[in-house]
Parts: structure tokens; C-alpha cells; sequence
């Protein structure tokens, strides 16, 4: 069979009604030597014809034929016409009036020649069979006439009408599905767009829902793969629907079909090991009444589910919990709100908190082992149905969940007193609700007993007599609410509330909101208990001092006290005069620890003087928050007024650092706003305060404060045109000289050292002084012998020589390049104590070459090709993926433009024939990345297909890895910088299509044969049968596809119709819709 008769061939066995055994049969008579040859193929014809009336064409559609056109259904002209309605094809089109043409031959070519009565000659048959064959490749050659075989099937629905012999006729359907069905897409289709409960019965009947029909899920090329148990849709559809209509038979088989799928489950059936499957079922037991059919495994699977799968916990609280309420379904309600309130415990993280102190540890350590089943964002959902609940599980409901909060309260306390209750509304602001799975737990625990506070009031004294402190805040939430209801069961335990330091806020809240619901007595009763608690001395101690303790709790009473002040100022007045006198002065600093403090207050420096601020500042204090209040008001200042500083800077040498520091970060934020102009008085100031008695460079303030000079001083030497004057970038160099004699090199490992080098002060100090020794050297008249400063030269030679500092060769690995500009002679002469043996100082050197260095300078890549080489053969080079990638720039650059002889071995050439799969993987993405020019494309479109080829021939020939498995697919993507498609690049792709899942970017390949549409579109089309050859029924996803579908449309619309039909069916097959409309679109009739 060609391929058109293959395509036919499949279609007709599809329709289960042994047309394909005719269809072979006529392909047989075709090629034999019958001498009836046409008479056999014009029967063969007509019969398959007659039966694909059958199978397209529905009573309901034949009976209005016959009406509108006034034929009989049995003839050929009804016949036709009956199919092409139950296709929606209009009657009067080219392809309805070939097939009339063609049909109406049939019977005369079946029969003898009526004149003559002689055979009819075999061109004759065999002309009106290929015609036939046309007909039946539009009906059936693809997947998207097999749809109209579902669509014709979904216009059933008599399902007592029966045929000629007394069967049911819906049974003939439903026995064609499994034939139309080996194409998964098909079976998609049908239930996926299936709406009607009357086919659920029937299909029950022939086993559609059975636990067998459920595939489990399986792993490929390593990912995991879940078939869609696409029935299941259909299923939930069904009970949906169900739930008003009460149908008590579509009740029991749905119920049937879960009973069956619960029993496999129990006996290990492989239905068990597909999570989608199991999530449908759980949703049809939510969507069953509970009367008569709720049965203890059906309870303990869904528990189970809930465990599992956050997906159906999403669904249950948001679609199902208003149907089970509907039902009266409270055994099921309430086990399945108890699995989603409860507090799950996870796994033990192996993430090291050992830095942590310990009760830091213990919290975290324990708080995450935890997760809520349902979602924060989810709880909206569950507060709209509060009442209902309430109402429906009643006071035992209640009980449960505050004992479970009892229960985890008593394992971790800590975990609930952090909390406050908070508001809780029923609406879809989530902005207030928490992802803790304990916070969860009683926000829903206070709606549920705020819906009904009458029947809530037992609970409120068990919440009270618990001891937890958060079902005692969730007490002051409620009273809160229903103030008048528990006025006096909040009075009872007054004393026991007072004494519990963490409800001091929600009590506050109380008083304030309520201060005109108390009496005299009930306020002399408050007063005098909060008296007494606060004046005893075990009420709070912990780690403060008496004076602060005493003034917390004078502060304390005095917040409680105040909102009765103006109405019964009688009966607290004495209180407040006598915690009042009692109150100690107040602290030096702000501490947050406690809840009331007052302000450290300060005049404003902007109404003090400069000899006022400088006497301010030099008060004795050894208070670090005072001193940083201070200078905090002091940098405000300098940067409101430099000139009342900068004017005289000499009382400023005296200061503490701290305070030096904050003149020079104002300075900084200055400086980069452009707006700060004492550059000269700053120098000064700088040379004065290291040359201070008191300035010593251990202390850690003054370690910050080189730091922050060698930057303010690196950002003015490194442009001219923002740059200082000469003079004054003389004067920088002579600071950073003679700073270096008192410092020491710092770093004794690479690790992280792109990361903290910037904070180190040697290099800062390093780094100022070449920075501002390039300024020097760029501005040497041209008549003057020497750029490099001659004191700079001479020291960086000796600490090269005496040291072995990863600052000092970071600094001149990231100025490299520059230093052949100062001295070219000293540069050469360097080079080896740049990059020495030792692995540390080399990668120091080289790494700042390359992460300063992003673009190719071929004179210094020609000097330093063996380090590159070096680099790439180096560990903890290659585990930097930011270097990797500016050595392959490097390196691909070279190789592509700068080679004298093209078969000279290059370092790309090295890097593809060394063949480390993690540099090659770099390499084939840096190819890939927005880094790689294009506009190095067309010159050079050989040279990358000869990468490509080289990269492949290597690649190809490893063991089997995630490595060489990505490489593969990701070589697919160079097609973008191909000038031309040719076999070669066919055999290319063909491998990387293999590979798509690990390494290919479809989105980018799409794009990439966008570019090549105009030019050669018959090459596209081919590449995209090819790609969709490896498209299979587990690819769930195509990224991009919307680019694919662009090229499909392209390929009808300059006339590459077989292809692009070809890719229609070829995808739709395989489950993606995306095509429909391009196909349909091109293809009216």
C-alpha cells in the first residue's frame, strides 16, 4: 500500500466494522487479473460505501434528508447526503458533488454493459476506484475526519432505539469506540467533550470506567509520566450534574464505579499507581451523597488522598464543600475537614542551621517540618461556609478541634504564641491569612465558633481553663466580636488573663475598644487586679534589669489605666499618680524588646552649631546605639550642610571612627549624586585622620573606614571625566603607599572570592592605588618617558616578590590588561609571577582577568592561550559558570575570526576533542546564549556547521549520560545560525529530537525555521515531519507551539498542502488541539 491507502487503510479499522477487510480486498481485485475486475471494484466500492453511511450517518439526520431533498435514505443521492449532514459538510460543495459523480458509477460499472452485455474493461473500475480512494482519504485519512466519526456519535441520543435484529443501537457505537480509540487523541476527544449522563450507563455497562482502563504511571528518560485517566473527566462531569438531579441510577453507578476501582486498590491493582486516577475518584466520593453509600474504605482512601495531593485539596474546599453540605454528608464533611485542618508533619530537612542559636534552632527546625493540607489562598472559600458547617457537625465538631490544637500546643507552644488571631473575613483578601499550618488551625477554629457565639459560650471557659495562650488570644478575638455576651465570663478570669505577659496587646485592644462597656466597680476590679499583678515580683523578670523592669511595668499600667482616665479618673487617678512618681528616668537607647518605649530624644542637628554637634559627639558614652543614633543625625547633616564641616575639618580628627564613618558615607551619597565639591579638604581630612595618634587599623571602624576611602577615591580617579585634578591623584597614590606598610593580606582562599574581594581592605587599598595610577598614567604628556608612577611600580614589584597575596594578584589579574599601557617591558617581565604554579594565586589572577575583562583582546588572548587551556582543566574554574562562559566567548571568537591558519589546532578545537561534557554543554549553550553575536552568522555559516559536526562526531560516542543526553538535544538549536538546511543538518536533528525532553528548545527551533520559511519551505516542512515523528503520546507539552502553529499555516499558504496536512494529523493524533482550526480552515468545502 502507498501512502495514501496506509492512511485510509487506518481510518476504516478505526471505525471497528471490518471496513479495512473490504478496503484490502479492493486493493487486492486493483492489482489482480480478474477479467471482472471493474465490475468487483464498483461492488467492493458501493458496499463500503453503504457502510460508511452506517457509521457516519444517524436516523435523525437520514429522516430529514429524506424530507428536505425528497429521497429515499436507501438510494445513492440519500445515502451521500445523509453522511455529509452528519458531518456538517454543506450539500452543495466541489467535494460533495466529486463523490455524487463518483457514487453514481458505482452501480452501472457493477453490471454488464446494457448494450453490449459484454464485462466492463478494467480502466474503467480502476479509473472510478481511484477516484473512490480520493474521497476516502478526506473522509477518513486523517485524524480530523475521525473526530466528525465522535461528533456524529455525540448527536445520538435515543438510546432505546434499536436496529432491524432488536439490538440497542447505542450498543453498536459504543462498540465502534475501542477500534477509533487506539488513537489516544480520539479517546481524548470523545470524553473529554462528552456532556451528556445518558451515555454513562451504557459505557458502565461495557466496561469504559473499569479499574483496567486506568494505566499507571510510569518514569521516561527519567521523568515521571501520569496518564490521564481521561474518563475520570467525564465521570466528575456526570456527578456534577448529578448533585441537582438527584438521579438515583446515575447515583449507584457512579458509586459501582469507585467501589470497583477502591476493591483493585486494595488488591494491588495497578490502577492504584496513577495519582490522577486516584484524585477523580476522591472527588467522586466528595460528589456521592454519604446515605447509603459512604462506606469506612471510602474514608480512609480520601484521607489518604488528602495526605497526597494539594491539587484535590484545592478542589474539595473550593468546589466540594457546599455540595457535601447540600447532601448532609457530616461524617465525610468532618473527616475530611479534620485531614485538612490538622498540622502535617513532614520529612526532617537536612538544611544545616547549626549557626543558629539554639532556641532560634529549635523553632525553625521544628516550624518547618510542618505544612498545612490546604492552602492559604483556599481558606476564602472554607469561611464562606462557617455556618453551615457549624450548623450541620455541630458542638462535637468544635470540641476535636480544640482539643488537636490543645494537643500541638502542648508538643511546641512556640509555635502558636507568635501568633495574634488577626482579623478573619469571609472574602478573598488573603492578605491577612497565614501559611502556618497552626495559624490555619485556629483561624478556622475562631470562625466556626464566631458563627454561632450562643451556642459557642461552653467553649469559651475551655478555651480560658486551656493554658494555651493562643486559644486564650482566640478568647479575646471572640470577645472582641460578641462583647456583650462575655463581658462577664471575661471579668471571671480577669486576674488569669492580666498575668500573661503575651495577651498584654489584645487586652490594650479590649480596654480601648470597650472603655464605655465597664462600670465603676467592674473598672475598680480591673485596677485593682492589674495593681496587684504588676507590683509583685514574679510577673516579669526574664533578663532585664530592676530599673527596666520597673519602668516596663509602670509603662504597662499606665497604657491599661488610660482609656478609663476621663470617665472614672476617680478611681484610677490614684494608680496613675503612683506608678507615675515610681517611674524610673528613661533608658539611653531605644530597645524594641520591650512593647512601650520612648524615643532616645536629640536636638536637631540642623539648629545646632558645628562647635555644638562637635561637643555633642565627643560626650562620653559607651552606649553603641546612642553612638549610632548620633551619627546617623550627624550623616542627615553633612549632607543637608557640607559647608558648615568641610569649612574646618581639624575638631573632626578627634572623633570617635564611628563618627568619621558617617561624614564619609555622606560624602559617598554625595559623591554619586554628583553634588559634593571639597575634594580637597576630604583628601586633607583623610591624610589627617590616619596620621592620628589614636588611628589604628585593627580597630574594625577604622577597617571600614580605609574601605570606604578607597572607594569614594576609586570612583573619582576612574573616569576623567568625573575624575579629581592631577594633583590631587597624586596625593591619592601617596595615601594608599603609605597606608600599605600597616596592612597584611587577609584572604587565604578563593572560594567565594568574586563575592567578598570588594570588601577586603588590602585590595580596596590595592585597588585605589592602580586605579588612580592609570588616571596618572593616561595623562602623561607624550614627550614624557614614563606612564607608570615610579613609587607604584617599585612597590608592586616588591610585594610581588615578598608576597603571596590572592588580593595583590586579583588587582593586577583584573588591571592585566592595562599594565602593558603603564610599562609594556615590567608587563612581560611580570607575567609568570602573575601566573604561577600555585593553583590559589593563578586563579586569583585569572579570574579577575575574565570577570573584568567580558570582551576578547586578541593580543592578550595570543599571550595567555595556555592559561585559558589551563582554566578549563582546573576545578573550581569550571564549577563558575560566569567564567566558563566568558573563556568560550574568548575562545569562540578566535576560533571563528582571528585563526591564521585554519588547520591550526585552536582552543575550541582542544575544548571539543578533550570532549569534558560539562564544558561542552557551556559551550553549546554560550553558542545558544544572547552572548554569542549574531552578526557573526554569515561569513561563518561553514565554520559553525563545522562545530556543530565536531561537537556531534565527539558527543555521540560517550556512554550515556544527563550530560551527553542534553548536549544532543540543545545541538538542535544551532539550526538558527544555519544560512542553509541541508541532509546533513536533517542527521543533526534527527539525533537532537531523540534528545528534546533533556536538551532541546523547541520555542527557539520554531523560531530559528521562521527564518527560513521564505527561502526554503519545503526543507521546514520536512524538518517538522521529522521533529513530529518524535512527538509521542506522553509529550504532554510542546514549548513554543504557538511558533509551530504559525509555520504549519505558512506551509498551506504557499501551497505545501500534503505537509502541512501531514502535521495536522500528525500532532492531533497525538492530543494537541492547537491544529484544529488550521486544519478545518483550510480545508472547507
Amino acid at each position: 500500500m502507498n501512502e495514501k491507502q496506509q492512511r485510509i487503510h487506518e481510518g476504516l479499522k478505526s471505525l471497528g466494522i471490518d471496513l479495512e477487510v473490504f478496503y484490502q480486498e479492493g486493493i487486492a481485485i486493483y492489482h489482480g487479473n480478474s477479467p471482472l475486475k471493474a465490475h468487483y471494484l464498483a461492488h467492493t466500492a458501493r458496499e463500503i460505501d453503504s457502510m460508511i453511511r452506517d457509521t457516519f450517518s444517524t436516523d435523525t439526520t437520514k429522516k430529514a434528508l429524506e424530507k428536505k431533498l425528497k429521497v429515499n435514505k436507501d438510494d445513492r443521492k440519500g445515502l451521500i447526503a445523509s453522511i455529509l449532514a452528519s458531518l456538517g459538510i454543506e450539500q452543495e460543495t466541489p467535494f460533495a458533488r466529486k463523490w455524487h459523480d463518483v457514487s453514481n458509477n458505482f452501480a452501472e460499472i457493477a453490471h454488464r454493459n446494457s448494450r453490449s452485455k459484454e464485462p466492463r474493461i478494467a480502466q474503467e473500475g480502476m479509473e472510478i476506484w481511484d477516484a473512490y480512494e480520493d474521497i476516502l482519504d478526506e473522509l477518513v485519512g486523517n485524524y480530523y475526519s475521525l473526530k466528525r466519526v465522535v461528533d456524529n456519535g455525540f448527536n445520538f441520543t435515543n438510546l432505546t432505539a434499536k436496529d432491524q435484529g432488536g439490538n440497542l443501537k447505542v450498543h453498536d457505537i459504543i462498540d465502534r469506540l475501542p477500534f477509533l480509540f487506539n488513537i489516544s487523541a480520539i479517546k481524548f476527544y470523545f470524553f473529554r467533550n462528552l456532556e451528556s449522563d445518558i451515555w454513562l450507563i451504557p459505557l458502565h455497562e461495557k466496561g469504559f470506567f473499569s479499574p483496567q482502563s486506568i494505566q499507571p504511571q510510569f518514569r521516561l528518560n527519567d521523568q515521571l509520566n501520569i496518564p490521564n485517566w481521561i474518563e475520570g473527566q467525564y465521570l466528575i462531569k456526570v456527578a456534577k450534574q448529578n448533585v441537582g438531579a438527584g438521579n438515583e441510577e446515575i447515583t449507584k453507578v457512579l458509586n459501582e464505579i469507585v467501589t470497583a476501582y477502591l476493591l483493585s486498590n486494595d488488591e494491588g491493582g495497578h490502577a492504584a499507581s496513577n495519582s490522577i486516577a486516584a484524585m477523580y475518584v476522591a472527588e467522586l466520593i466528595c460528589l456521592l451523597p454519604e446515605n447509603g453509600y459512604l462506606l469506612p474504605n471510602k474514608l480512609s482512601f480520601l484521607e489518604n488522598q488528602i495526605l497526597r495531593q494539594s491539587l484535590l485539596n484545592d478542589t474539595i474546599v473550593r468546589d466540594y464543600l457546599g455540595i457535601m453540605i447540600q447532601y448532609g454528608s457530616k461524617q465525610l464533611l468532618e473527616r475530611i475537614l479534620i485531614s485538612l485542618l490538622t498540622p502535617l508533619k513532614l520529612a526532617s530537612s537536612e538544611e544545616d542551621l547549626s549557626f543558629l542559636d539554639d532556641e532560634t534552632f529549635t523553632f525553625i527546625e521544628s516550624a518547618r517540618n510542618y505544612q498545612s493540607p490546604i492552602r492559604e489562598y483556599n481558606l476564602y472559600h472554607l469561611f464562606t461556609h462557617t455556618v453551615a458547617i457549624r450548623t450541620l457537625l455541630g458542638d462535637p465538631f468544635i470540641d476535636r478541634l480544640i482539643k488537636i490544637t490543645i494537643e500541638f500546643y502542648k508538643q511546641e507552644p512556640s509555635f502558636f504564641d507568635q501568633y495574634e488571631i488577626g482579623q478573619v473575613d469571609y472574602h478573598a483578601d488573603v492578605n491577612h491569612y497565614s501559611g502556618s499550618p497552626f495559624k490555619t488551625l485556629i483561624q478556622v477554629t475562631f470562625a466556626l465558633l464566631n458563627a454561632d457565639i450562643d451556642r459557642s459560650m461552653p467553649f469559651a471557659a475551655t478555651l480560658l481553663d486551656s493554658g494555651a495562650t493562643i486559644l486564650q488570644k482566640l478568647f479575646l478575638e471572640l470577645l472582641t466580636r460578641n462583647f456583650s455576651q462575655l463581658k462577664d465570663l471575661f471579668l471571671s478570669y480577669s486576674s488569669l488573663l492580666l498575668n500573661n505577659i503575651d495577651l498584654i496587646e489584645g487586652l490594650k485592644s479590649i480596654f480601648n475598644t470597650h472603655r464605655d462597656d465597664f462600670s465603676a466597680e467592674e473598672v475598680a476590679q480591673l485596677t485593682g487586679q492589674i495593681d496587684n499583678l504588676l507590683s509583685g515580683n514574679d510577673w516579669y523578670s526574664a533578663h532585664f534589669s530592676e530599673e527596666e523592669v520597673r519602668r516596663f511595668r509602670a509603662l504597662t499600667i499606665l497604657s491599661f489605666l488610660k482609656p478609663f482616665e476621663p470617665t472614672f479618673a476617680e478611681i484610677v487617678h490614684p494608680y496613675t499618680q503612683k506608678w507615675t512618681a515610681e517611674l524610673p528616668p528613661p533608658p539611653s537607647i531605644t530597645d524594641e524588646s520591650f512593647p512601650f518605649y520612648q524615643e532616645l530624644v536629640f536636638p536637631e542637628f540642623n539648629t545646632l552649631s558645628y562647635g555644638e554637634v562637635v561637643q555633642l559627639l565627643q560626650s562620653e558614652t559607651n552606649n553603641a546605639y546612642q553612638e549610632a543614633t548620633l551619627a546617623s543625625r550627624l550623616l542627615e547633616d553633612v549632607q543637608d550642610e557640607p559647608y558648615k564641616y568641610f569649612t574646618d575639618l581639624t575638631p573632626v580628627h578627634s572623633l570617635k571612627p564611628v563618627f568619621r564613618n558617617a561624614i564619609l558615607s555622606a560624602v559617598k551619597g554625595m559623591t554619586y549624586a554628583n553634588t559634593f565639591t571639597y575634594w580637597v579638604e576630604l583628601i586633607e581630612f583623610v591624610k589627617q585622620s590616619i596620621q592620628a595618634e589614636s588611628f589604628t587599623s585593627e580597630n574594625q571602624q577604622n577597617y571600614q573606614f580605609i574601605v570606604e576611602v578607597s572607594h569614594l577615591f576609586i570612583e573619582k580617579t576612574t573616569h576623567d571625566e568625573t575624575a579629581v585634578s592631577l594633583e590631587l591623584t597624586a596625593e591619592i597614590i601617596q595615601i594608599n603607599l603609605s597606608l600599605l606598610p600597616s596592612l597584611k593580606p587577609e584572604l587565604v582562599s578563593t572560594q567565594g572570592l568574586q563575592n567578598k574581594i570588594w570588601s577586603i581592605r588590602y585590595y580596596a587599598v590595592l585597588h585605589s592605588l592602580l586605579t588612580a595610577s592609570l588616571r596618572w598614567g593616561r595623562n602623561r604628556l607624550k614627550e614624557e618617558p614614563a606612564r607608570f608612577y615610579p613609587a607604584v611600580k617599585e612597590t608592586l614589584t616588591e610585594l610581588l616578590q615578598t608576597q603571596d597575596s590572592i588580593e595583590l594578584h586579583y588587582v593586577l589579574g583584573k588591571f592585566f590588561r592595562n599594565l602593558s599601557y603603564l610599562d609594556f617591558d615590567w608587563y612581560l617581565q611580570v607575567i609568570p609571577e602573575l601566573f604561577p604554579e600555585s593553583d590559589p594565586l593563578w586563579y586569583s589572577t585569572f579570574s579577575a582577568y575574565l570577570t573584568h575583562t567580558p570582551y576578547l583582546y586578541l593580543d592578550v588572548f595570543k599571550r595567555l592561550e595556555g592559561e585559558y587551556y589551563r582554566a578549563i582543566q582546573n576545578p573550581q574554574f569550571v564549577e563558575n559558570a560566569d567564567l566558563v562562559y566568558t573563556l568560550l566567548e574568548h575562545a569562540v571568537m578566535f576560533h571563528l575570526h582571528f585563526r591564521e591558519n585554519e588547520d591550526e589546532t585552536s582552543l575550541v578545537d582542544k575544548i571539543i576533542q578533550d570532549c569534558n561534557p560539562r564544558i561542552i554543554r557551556a559551550l553549546v549553550h554560550y553558542l545558544l546564549s544572547d552572548r554569542f553575536p549574531r552578526s557573526v552568522l554569515p561569513e561563518n555559516d561553514g565554520k559553525i556547521r563545522s562545530l556543530w559536526s565536531a561537537i556531534y562526531q565527539q558527543v555521540i560516542n560517550l556512554e550515556d549520560s544527563d550530560d551527553k543526553q542534553h548536549i544532543l538535544g540543545a545541538l538542535g538549536n544551532l539550526v538558527k545560525h544555519m544560512a542553509t538546511l541541508n541532509e546533513q543538518v536533517f542527521e543533526w536533528l534527527d539525533s537532537s529530537f531523540e534528545h528534546e525532553k533533556n536538551g532541546l528548545n523547541t520555542l527557539t527551533f520554531f523560531e530559528a525555521l521562521l527564518l527560513h520559511l521564505e527561502r526554503d519551505p519545503e526543507s521546514v516542512g520536512r524538518l517538522l515531519l521529522l521533529y513530529s515523528n518524535h512527538v509521542n503520546e506522553h509529550t504532554h507539552y510542546i514549548y513554543g507551539i504557538e511558533k509551530l502553529t504559525v509555520l504549519v499555516h505558512y506551509l498551506y499558504k504557499k501551497g505545501y498542502r500534503a505537509i502541512a496536512d501531514q502535521l495536522c494529523d500528525q500532532f492531533g493524533r497525538k492530543g494537541f488541539n492547537d491544529f484544529d482550526h488550521i486544519f478545518s480552515e483550510n480545508h472547507k468545502r
